[in-house]
């Protein structure tokens, strides 16, 4: 995977593949041609497979880099059947060579999975836990017959670009850290070569990003295990020189995600301690720890009033970060294009808000630029649509990603301008009331757009204006507990109610439509997680030249 997207829910399966993972010829086959041990075991790793064991693994401590080991058993006198949604089930020691390449899903996701060796360690470290050795061979000779089977073309395909070749090595840094097997040595220099070389997903040859982190501190501990003292170097040094670009300098990750400004909190506070263990001393962890610090205090700051996150970017709904202490009433971040408004550090029921503008869309970014999200007396009424999928094969893709699935104006016709800028032109943030005044040419014509937040009224206004003749849209997504209750489209006004018996008004001088969970055309969705999507009110305000729309919770 390409450093943008790290996994998704894998949906298409490719069923000419079936056959692939039940059968073929290479190393796999001549395994599986062997007499089969009885019964089978079969083990459903898609719970041991994500992102988050994986940087578990990346930051344990010596003795401790497998994660977490599998419920079931995996025994010397049973193959291990596995299964990994929703392609059919395969077989430890059995898979065939032609199935690392033409894979039985064609989700970018199951493939990082699957040839990621994402789903080895926590077989192997059941197997070792329970003293089968026999069963933790057999794991890792299907780890090497990969090297065979589907060998290093040199470039970023077949499984071999950096984001697969990451996990991989630390999959094979669990089995070598349990095995010792000197055979795993070449396998993990195959990894090494690659994350060190112009497929690395940092500089120079990239904007520093998560994945290189992860990437370092894979080599990091493959240079540990093996003894390999220019490996360490190279992933001290890097790690080093990159974290003060990994943040802005108030601390917001530059990957444009609320989901991976926690991320990137504790990779850099895990790195810092695999720093201080590899290299005591090392004057970067001063440094390392002192943005961590600015960086936990804006994750805080991207974190509502009911204690989940802002959905901003790619982000799944998930706990934030409390700072009961902070007395703070706004945040402005014009480095990474960030505004934030609370009125309360304590108070589940007070207002919160946030703006986004600023530079254009990368690493885990969306097109949600000079857009708002808002949450009155601790309501969530206007959010962000979240992330689906990074299936490119996906209509959903192009809906999250693109201004359609934010809060945003768009231009009849309008397409974004990939190298424009949204700037504040100015902000005034009184003790009663947030403005803020934004403008671009974002879809090349001149925008200004004005928001203004008063908490003790319950309500947003939004005005935008484009150059006099332009027709263009108010895009506004609801969170997904809102109905609608009435709609006048020509006098443009609303009204929407909760299942708690809150009620939405809305007036605007556009006029109004809505869409709910519509197909065709594309619209109305709220994506609360990865693979998963909620049906919620799209509401649309059409007009020309400006348009004003007034939200007020009652």
């Amino acid at each position: 995977m390409a450093g943008r997207r790290g996994h998704g829910g894998a949906r298409a399966a490719c069923a000419v593949v079936t056959a692939l993972l039940a059968g073929g010829t290479g190393a796999g086959a001549a395994a599986a041609e062997r007499p089969a041990p009885s019964p089978v075991q079969q083990v459903d790793v898609r719970a041991l497979a994500g992102d988050d064991p994986l940087r578990q693994v990346l930051v344990a401590p010596a003795g401790g880099g497998c994660g977490p080991a599998s419920e079931t058993p995996v025994t010397d006198d049973a193959d291990v059947s596995v299964t990994l949604a929703p392609a059919p089930p395969f077989t430890v020691g059995a898979v065939p060579a032609a199935a690392w390449r033409q894979t039985p899903v064609t989700d970018p996701g199951w493939q990082l999975v699957f040839r990621g060796f994402m789903w080895m360690p926590a077989l192997a470290k059941r197997a070792a836990d329970d003293h089968q050795q026999l069963a933790l061979a057999r794991i890792v000779d299907q780890a090497l017959a990969f090297y065979t089977d589907n060998p290093d073309p040199g470039t970023s395909t077949a499984g071999w670009d950096e984001g697969t070749s990451m996990r991989r090595l630390t999959a094979l840094n669990c089995l070598y850290q349990l095995t010792a097997d000197e055979r795993l040595a070449s396998a993990i220099a195959s990894e090494v070569a690659v994350l060190t070389g112009p497929r690395y997903y940092g500089p120079p040859y990239h904007k520093v990003h998560n994945h290189g982190l992860m990437a370092n501190l894979a080599v990091l501990r493959a240079g540990r295990l093996l003894g390999r003292k220019a490996w360490v170097s190279t992933a001290l040094s890097r790690m080093s020189t990159e974290a003060p670009l990994a943040f802005s300098r108030l601390g917001t990750t530059f990957e444009q995600s609320s989901a991976y400004q926690l991320v990137n909190v504790s990779l850099w506070q895990q790195a810092a301690r695999a720093i201080e263990a590899a290299a005591p001393g090392a004057p970067a962890l001063p440094v390392i720890r002192s943005l961590v610090d600015r960086a936990a205090a804006v994750s805080g700051w991207l974190t509502e009033p009911d204690g989940r996150i802002v959905l901003i970017g790619d982000a799944d709904e998930q706990a934030g970060v409390t700072r009961p202490g902070a007395t703070a009433r706004s945040f402005r971040d014009d480095e990474a294009g960030l505004g934030v408004g609370r009125w309360s550090w304590s108070d589940p029921a007070t207002t919160y808000y946030t703006v986004r503008y600023g530079p254009p869309m990368r690493a885990h970014g969306q097109e949600d630029r000079g857009g708002v999200t808002w949450s009155p007396r601790g309501v969530r009424v206007l959010a962000n649509s979240g992330r689906y999928t990074y299936d490119t094969a996906s209509r959903f893709l192009a809906y999250q990603d693109g201004p359609a699935g934010h809060d945003v104006a768009i231009p009849r016709g309008g397409r974004v301008q990939p190298r424009a800028w949204v700037t504040v032109t100015r902000t005034a943030l009184a003790a009663t009331t947030h403005q803020w005044w934004l403008q671009d040419r974002l879809f090349g014509t001149t925008h200004k757009r004005a928001i203004l937040v008063a908490p003790s009224k319950g309500t947003l206004t939004v005005s935008d204006s484009f150059p006099r003749r332009t027709s263009f849209a108010q895009q506004w997504h609801l969170d997904p507990a809102w109905r609608l209750a009435g709609l006048d489209a020509k006098a443009g006004g609303a009204r929407f109610t909760r299942a708690d018996g809150k009620v939405l008004t809305v007036v605007s001088t556009g006029r109004l439509s809505v869409l709910r969970g519509s197909t065709k055309p594309l619209g109305g969705w709220h994506f609360p997680t990865a693979g998963s999507r909620l049906p919620n009110v799209q509401l649309t305000s059409s007009g020309t030249g400006s348009v004003r729309t007034v939200f007020r919770l009652h």
